[in-house]
């Protein structure tokens, strides 16, 4: 042991280290204790060039980093205001009775910033959240069934009707739809089970059968229309291609470019009747 060597130590260990020589800059010395502090200096001292002196803080700091600055705190004095600092510099600021926009509050950490949220965390009307991995936006920290959006492609939010919060699926489940804009499972319309989208449905609840009214729509029915019959759950024309009909077995009109086979005929064909 040699008295004129210090103790290169940590302020969470003070009496773990190295012996050195001298103490210098960015180091703190403790000269009364021999020591070299690599990351600052223990309470209620601060660092004061190169010196670990007797804290003098401001009257609104617990702490500090500086002798009489208020802008230097590492804590507050009330207990109920909070420590506004930079994402760079955490935990060194001024204290505010509290943290309101444009600050941004990070309620996790108790902490408040005046330059954004800090990584990791995601901000959303000025509050900073940790929200799960699978999501990108979320309404509780580290809850994946309260997401917002999603932050894995190709995943939809899969939420309750009426709510906007759920949890990221790669895939909807029955009666339900993914939507490419929203990135949201949708619900079917009623009575179906599998659907492309809110006015397409593919296969509809028994006995319900789908029943085509345009060339984007169709719906599901517990019946077929007049001149329709139902096969493997789907309502099909009784003279495929007819336009107009006048009964289950006869047409007046064919759908362009179908031909009547003759007259008032029972079906339409592709070519015109007198070609043989």
């Amino acid at each position: 042991q040699n008295i004129a060597y210090y103790l290169q130590t940590t302020v969470a260990l003070p009496n773990q280290g190295s012996c050195a020589s001298s103490c210098t800059l960015p180091n703190n010395k403790d000269a009364t204790l021999m020591k070299c502090y690599i990351d600052g200096c223990p309470a209620p001292t601060t660092p004061q060039n190169g010196l670990c002196s007797a804290s003098s803080c401001d009257s609104s700091c617990t702490d500090c980093t500086e002798n009489s600055n208020s802008l230097k705190c590492k804590g507050c004095s009330n207990p109920s205001y909070i420590l506004l600092a930079h994402v760079s510099s955490p935990n060194v600021g001024v204290c505010i009775p509290a943290c309101i926009p444009p600050y941004y509050s990070d309620l996790a950490n108790n902490k408040c910033y005046d330059d954004g949220c800090p990584t990791g965390s995601k901000n959303m009307t000025y509050q900073c959240r940790y929200c799960h991995s699978s999501c990108n936006l979320c309404s509780v920290a580290n809850n994946k069934d309260k997401c917002l959006s999603c932050s894995i492609p190709e995943t939809y939010l899969l939420s309750s009707t009426n709510i906007s919060e759920g949890e990221c699926v790669p895939k909807c489940p029955a009666q339900m739809f993914a939507n490419p804009l929203s990135m949201k499972c949708q619900g079917c319309q009623n009575n179906c089970s599998i659907c492309l989208n809110s006015s397409w449905c593919t296969l509809c609840n028994s006995p319900f059968v789908i029943e085509t009214i345009s060339y984007s729509t169709n719906k599901c029915s517990l019946s077929c229309p007049q001149f329709y019959t139902s096969n493997n759950g789907s309502c099909v024309q009784n003279i495929l291609g007819c336009s107009q009909q006048l009964s289950d077995t006869k047409c007046s009109f064919c759908t362009y470019p179908l031909y009547l086979s003759s007259g008032y005929a029972d079906s339409c064909q592709s070519t015109w009747p007198g070609n043989s």
